[in-house]
């Protein structure tokens, strides 16, 4: 990532263009296996959950998004809002699937 107020450089352009792509798919993810989960017979709890778990996700990722663009020194805390909430998703997918099978 380059400082704040640098020459973008190819290393920052591409640390740009993973962050972004990893932020819309932690958005994604828990929507379209939500809706998945939704149709199955033993996930459909889970499905809901997942919704549920996308709503976090969304509004700290946006809050990192918006601190960011205003320079916040409180980006850092946002983003790591964001991950805490993608990985207890994250946790709670693969224990449901550990105990289905």
């Amino acid at each position: 990532m380059d400082p704040r107020r640098a020459t973008l450089t190819f290393p920052g352009l591409m640390h740009l263009i993973i962050v972004g792509m990893m932020s819309i798919l932690s958005i994604v993810t828990p929507l379209v296996l939500g809706s998945w989960f939704k149709k199955q017979t033993n996930f459909a709890i889970f499905g809901t959950y997942s919704y549920i778990s996308a709503i976090p996700i969304l509004v700290t990722g946006g809050l990192a998004a918006a601190s960011a663009v205003v320079e916040s020194p409180f980006m850092g805390l946002a983003e790591c809002l964001t991950i805490i909430a993608y990985f207890q998703w994250t946790f709670f997918l693969a224990f449901k699937l550990y105990r289905n099978s």
